[in-house]
């Protein structure tokens, strides 16, 4: 509202069970983990199972306990590059969902894939982990469809 963004969507409503503020409308938003994880009848996952259980690259080493050390070290590039790959983890992981739940087509899904890997090609020189993270991707079940 500060700076005048019209945000119609939000206020938006379908019935009770089919709007932005029900926690379990996939229609309207999807919490990733509350998804895989059955909305709680079961334990959270760590994204780093998913991964594994999906067939992704997953993390390159570093894990999210050890950024408050890299962090006191001054190792800024490092924490940035991190959350990058968890961008990508996520944004793979989302895009899994989605072709298992048939909101994207089997072309559009590798489509994505494809120009995630180019950005990746063209952006390495960027973030470090790119490389490392495009070759686990490119070995990986989840481009051999």
């Amino acid at each position: 509202m500060r700076y005048g963004v019209v945000a119609r969507n939000f206020y938006h409503s379908g019935d009770k069970w089919n709007s932005y503020n029900n926690r379990y409308s996939v229609n309207w938003h999807t919490d990733l983990i509350d998804l895989l994880s059955e909305y709680g009848v079961s334990a959270r996952v760590k994204m780093s199972e998913v991964c594994t259980a999906l067939g992704l690259p997953g993390k390159l080493g570093i894990d999210g306990a050890q950024v408050t050390a890299m962090y006191d070290a001054g190792r800024i590039t490092e924490i940035r590059n991190y959350c990058e790959i968890d961008v990508l983890n996520t944004y793979l992981i989302y895009l899994t969902v989605l072709r298992h739940q048939g909101t994207v087509s089997e072309e559009s899904y590798a489509r994505n894939l494809h120009e995630l890997m180019r950005y990746l090609e063209r952006n390495e020189r960027d973030n470090p982990s790119y490389l490392p993270f495009l070759r686990s991707l490119k070995g990986s079940e989840i481009v051999r469809f």
